[in-house]
């Protein structure tokens, strides 16, 4: 008789051991991740942005600007309504510090529309969403206070 009641509970821990196994062998929970889009007026959230949320890169310019000087470029129409501009500044022999440049988008040659001050760390630094009327004409003023020579590029993006 005791063989059977202990054939009867050990029959009972199996089989609890058994089911509790199953219970534990459920499917883990996938991974979820969060993601942060930062969208601007009129970009796309599709995975192919659409043409008209594409800055064009138009142009591209560089310049050595003299010690304590100040440069301007040529005069430019912008085609779109909106600009932006990557400026990139180092010494002529390559070499990289904190002094900076102030690099300006000027309406004619008189009014200033959007300005920085670059390091010459060889980086590029943007100035962006500059809303702008495209029958106007435009320039780049660079100002150099520096005792140095300053090596300059700028890269212009449009898009409406």
């Amino acid at each position: 008789m005791i063989k059977r009641i202990f054939a009867l509970l050990l029959s009972l821990v199996f089989t609890t051991v058994c089911i509790s196994a199953t219970a534990f062998a459920t499917t883990p929970e996938p991974t979820r991740h969060s993601i942060e889009i930062e969208l601007n007026p009129g970009e796309s959230i599709n995975a192919v942005p659409t043409p008209d949320a594409m800055p064009a890169m138009w142009n591209q310019e560089s310049h050595t600007v003299e010690a304590g000087t100040v440069l301007y470029t040529l005069h430019f129409n912008i085609p779109d309504r909106y600009f932006a501009y990557e400026v990139t500044a180092r010494y002529p022999s390559g070499a990289t510090s904190n002094e900076t440049i102030n690099v300006s988008l000027m309406y004619g040659s008189t009014t200033a529309i959007a300005g920085i001050n670059v390091p010459l760390d060889n980086q590029p630094h943007k100035v962006d969403w500059i809303d702008i009327d495209t029958s106007a004409m435009y320039l780049f003023k660079i100002t150099n206070t520096s005792m140095n020579n300053m090596y300059v590029n700028i890269v212009y993006y449009s898009w409406a």
